[in-house]
């Protein structure tokens, strides 16, 4: 982990299937150190990682250890992308992508061996962003695509300063 002095990363919370990982394998390889995927991160620190651990009861250890991993991360001003229940895990923005793009995007993962939501952990994982997104819970929510790489460091030049959101 390399330290970056001054502004701290900012944690962008999407559901499943959204474009976080493909949004990082599209930068240039001199950004693609400062943006990094959620998933990666947990299994090369060993932690077991399931999305529906985020919508059970008594995972609570899990969520420490995704908290205390990733606060690691943003404080030497690594951005971070996961996909967990926003109102368990705060991100600084949210992001809620088209509803049928995301779907099919998933479906087509699927078929080709990818991970693929039940249609119930689909539909609760869209309630909860819907939800999250509308009653206010996030200042800064963005219903569309992830956005470009300058609106992204945009985002953290404006929350690099303040504190970790969880």
């Amino acid at each position: 982990m390399s330290t970056v002095r001054g502004k701290r990363g900012i944690l962008v919370v999407a559901p499943m299937g959204s474009g976080k990982t493909y949004w990082i394998n599209q930068l240039p390889e001199a950004e693609r150190s400062k943006w990094l995927d959620g998933d990666s991160l947990l299994e090369e620190a060993g932690i077991t990682n399931r999305n529906n651990y985020w919508y059970q009861d008594g995972r609570d250890r899990f969520q420490l250890q995704v908290k205390e991993l990733f606060g690691q991360w943003m404080t030497t001003g690594h951005n971070i992308f996961y996909s967990p229940n926003p109102f368990k895990l705060k991100g600084d923005a949210l992001v809620l992508p088209d509803l049928l793009k995301r779907s099919k995007f998933l479906e087509n993962r699927g078929r080709e061996g990818g991970f693929q939501p039940s249609v119930e952990q689909f539909n609760r994982e869209q309630d909860v962003y819907q939800r999250a997104a509308t009653i206010g819970a996030y200042t800064w929510v963005i219903q569309s695509d992830i956005p470009s790489l300058a609106e992204m460091k945009e985002l953290q030049a404006r929350l690099g300063n303040s504190p970790l959101p969880f």
